[in-house]
C-alpha cells in the first residue's frame, strides 16, 4: 500500500473520484446504499427459503438412485412422501396405555396436518406387525408419512421439533422415546447448525467489539466496522433467500452459515485498512475530503482487489456438484462481494459525515494511533530486514511442522456421529 499522502499521486484514479463523490453527496450516498441493503435484507422476511437438501439433486446417479428408492418404497400416488419414526425402548408391553399416551402427544403438535399420516405399531395386523415391534417386544416404532416434497417436510418437522423433543424427554413412565430417521435426523443438523451458529456469533461479537476498541482506542472508529459488517451479513443473506426461490438454483442452509462467519469477519478486516488509512492521513494534516479520497483510492484499491480475488476464487466451488460447497461457494462470494462494496462505499460516505470526530469518545486503554518508527512493529519488520534468512528457515520448518498432519487426513460424509450424543 502506497505510503505517500501527496493527492496528486492519486487524483487519476476511479477509487479516488469516487471517494470525492462520497464525500460530495455524503447524503445521498448513505441514503441509497442504507435503502438498498435494507431492501436487501428484506428479502429474507419476505420470501420463504426454499432450501435445496446438499445430496440427491442435480443430473446424476445418485439423484436417480433416490427417485427409484422414493418410487418403490413410497407413496405412489403421492408426489413426494417423507418419513420419520418415534422409536421406543421398553420392557413393557409395546401397546401399554403409558407409551401409547406419551406417543400420542409427542404428536400432538402435528394433529391437524392433512398431509401427515401416523401408523401406529397397535393399530397393524398381525402380518405387518414385525416390521413395527422387535421379536422381543422391547423396541417399537411409530411410522409418521408427510405427503410433502423433502424441504417443505423437513420445515414442519423442524417447525414443532423442540416441542415434540420436549414432550417426548419428560413423559413419565418406564420407557425411553426417540425422534429418528433421515428426515429427523437432517432436522436435527439444521437446528444444530443455527444454535450453534447463534451462540457463537454472540458468544464472538463482544470479543471482537473490545480488539477494536483497543485498535482504535476510540467508541466511533470501532463501532463502524461492527455497522459494516452488520450492513454486509443482513444484505446477502437476503440475497442468498432470494436466490433460494429461484428455479434452476440450487441453494442449502450452509450458504446463510458462511454468510454470517465469513461476511462479519471480512468486514472488519476491510473496514479496518480503510478506517486506519483515513485516521492517518487526517494526522498528516489532510481535510476531510481529501483524507477519504486518499483512503479510498488506496486502501480502498487494496479492498477491492482483494474482494475481487477472494469472490472469483471462491466462484470455484460451484463445480462441485450433489455436495454442500456449491452453496458454501455462492455464500461465500455474496459475503465477500457485499463486504467489498459497503466497504468502499458507504463506509466512506459515513466517514464524510463524521469527518473529524472519528476520534471522539477516545478510552485510555487503547493502542496509539499514530506511526512510530520505534514501535513493535517497526521492530519487528526492521528484524525481519536485516535477518531474513535467519528468520525464514525456521519459519518454514514450522509451517511445514503444523501442515504435516494434513498428508495424513482421512476424510468422510456427515453421519449422526456428528452429532452432540444428547441429539
Amino acid at each position: 500500500m502506497e505510503s505517500t499522502s501527496d493527492p496528486s499521486v492519486f487524483e487519476e484514479r476511479p477509487l479516488y473520484k469516487l471517494g470525492i463523490i462520497s464525500h460530495d453527496y455524503a447524503k445521498t450516498v448513505l441514503t441509497l446504499g442504507l435503502t438498498l441493503c435494507l431492501l436487501l435484507g428484506s428479502l429474507g422476511i419476505i420470501l420463504t427459503p426454499d432450501w435445496a437438501e446438499s445430496f440427491g439433486e442435480g443430473d446424476l446417479e445418485s439423484t436417480e438412485a433416490f427417485r427409484i428408492m422414493g418410487d418403490s418404497f413410497g407413496d405412489l400416488d403421492a408426489e413426494n412422501t417423507e418419513t420419520f419414526f418415534l422409536l421406543v425402548n421398553s420392557n413393557l408391553n409395546y401397546d401399554d396405555l403409558s407409551i401409547r399416551s406419551a406417543i400420542e402427544s409427542t404428536l400432538a403438535p402435528l394433529a391437524n396436518d392433512p398431509t401427515i399420516s401416523v401408523t401406529y405399531p397397535w393399530t397393524v395386523d398381525a402380518a405387518n406387525l414385525s416390521y413395527y415391534v422387535s421379536e422381543d417386544g422391547r423396541w417399537s416404532r411409530t411410522l409418521v408419512q408427510i405427503t410433502q416434497p423433502r424441504s417443505e417436510a423437513k420445515a414442519i418437522l423442524i417447525e414443532h421439533w423442540k416441542v415434540m423433543a420436549e414432550i417426548a424427554s419428560s413423559s413419565e413412565g418406564e420407557f425411553d422415546i426417540w425422534i429418528t430417521g433421515n428426515l429427523a435426523v437432517d432436522s436435527t443438523f439444521d437446528l444444530r447448525l443455527k444454535d450453534d451458529l447463534i451462540r457463537s456469533e454472540l458468544g464472538a461479537a463482544p470479543l471482537v467489539g473490545i480488539v477494536l476498541l483497543i485498535v482504535f482506542s476510540s467508541l466511533i472508529a470501532s463501532a463502524l466496522p461492527m455497522a459494516v459488517g452488520f450492513l454486509t451479513v443482513l444484505s446477502a443473506l437476503g440475497i442468498t433467500v432470494w436466490l433460494s426461490t429461484l428455479e434452476g438454483v440450487s441453494v442449502n442452509n450452509f450458504a446463510s452459515n458462511i454468510i454470517t462467519l465469513l461476511g462479519l469477519g471480512v468486514s472488519i478486516d476491510y473496514s479496518l485498512f480503510i478506517l486506519y488509512r483515513y485516521r492517518e492521513e487526517l494526522a498528516a494534516g489532510h481535510d476531510t475530503r481529501t483524507a477519504i479520497a486518499i483512503s479510498t483510492a488506496t486502501a480502498g484499491r487494496a479492498v477491492f482487489f482483494s474482494g475481487l480475488t477472494v469472490a472469483t476464487g471462491l466462484l470455484g466451488l460451484l463445480f462441485f456438484k450433489n455436495t454442500q460447497t456449491p452453496s458454501m461457494g455462492i455464500g461465500g462470494t455474496l459475503a465477500v462481494s457485499m463486504a467489498m462494496l459497503t466497504s468502499v462505499v458507504i463506509l466512506p460516505a459515513l466517514l464524510a459525515l463524521i469527518g473529524p470526530r472519528i476520534n471522539s469518545l477516545r478510552i485510555p486503554f487503547g493502542m496509539k494511533d499514530t506511526v512510530s518508527e520505534d514501535g513493535f512493529w517497526s521492530w519487528i519488520a526492521t528484524q525481519v530486514m536485516n535477518r531474513p534468512l535467519v528468520i525464514l528457515v525456521p519459519i518454514l520448518f514450522l509451517l511445514v511442522g503444523v501442515g504435516a498432519p494434513f498428508l495424513q487426513a482421512e476424510y468422510g460424509v456427515t453421519s449422526i456421529r456428528s452429532l452432540p450424543p444428547d441429539d
